[in-house]
């Protein structure tokens, strides 16, 4: 009988040390998805033409071309994709400030950063000067299929985009035979000179 007991209580402290394991793994899973939650970044978005205003910079889409091949510094850069040329404009609010994270997302949700493959005079570098609003290009390499719908994402800290503004400027869907007739097209395309906007 107290074999019979021994194994009883035996048995009712391991189900209750894995409950208790259990509960403490889903309090900590949902506390970690609180904690995520809470230092996601500030998505502040906007359609083609009209302003993002972040906490340090604005940003506008204003247009957008397709290329197979970028021409920088003299060499040639092909792409089995299509390269997209987004021209934006940009302005500093406060303080100079400089656009270090740049990437289109897809529909599907997939994330493609400006290239490192070619000189981007605008991004990754560039010191904005408060009120003094520039446009340029920002080229980035994607495949076919994503470049219909995308979205431009800029934020100022490079790396880490927790608890700080991300602006998210949705271009226009564009139709596939133009983006098929982008990526034939031989003729190299090279990125506008960064230059004060009017």
């Amino acid at each position: 009988m107290r074999k019979v007991l021994g194994r009883t209580a035996y048995g009712l402290v391991a189900v209750v040390v894995l409950l208790g394991t259990i509960n403490l793994g889903m309090w900590l899973k949902t506390y970690s998805d609180d904690v995520d939650a809470a230092q996601r970044p500030f998505i502040v978005e906007a359609d083609v033409g009209q302003p993002a205003r972040g906490r340090t910079f604005v940003a506008t889409a204003l247009e957008v071309r397709g290329a197979k091949v970028i021409r920088d510094s003299g060499i040639d850069h092909a792409t089995n994709g299509v390269w997209l040329i987004v021209k934006v404009r940009l302005t500093a609010l406060d303080q100079p400030v400089h656009v270090g994270y740049a990437a289109v997302r897809d529909s599907a949700g997939r994330v493609y950063h400006a290239s490192n493959r070619v000189n981007q005079p605008l991004v990754l570098g560039h010191v904005l000067q408060p009120n003094l609003p520039v446009v340029g290009e920002i080229a980035f390499e994607v495949p076919r299929d994503a470049a219909v719908s995308l979205t431009v994402e800029l934020a100022e800290n490079p790396t880490d985009l927790r608890m700080d503004s991300l602006l998210r400027l949705r271009l226009d869907p564009l139709r596939s035979d133009v983006v098929d007739g982008w990526a034939d097209d031989p003729q190299p395309a090279t990125l506008m000179a960064t230059e004060l906007a009017v």
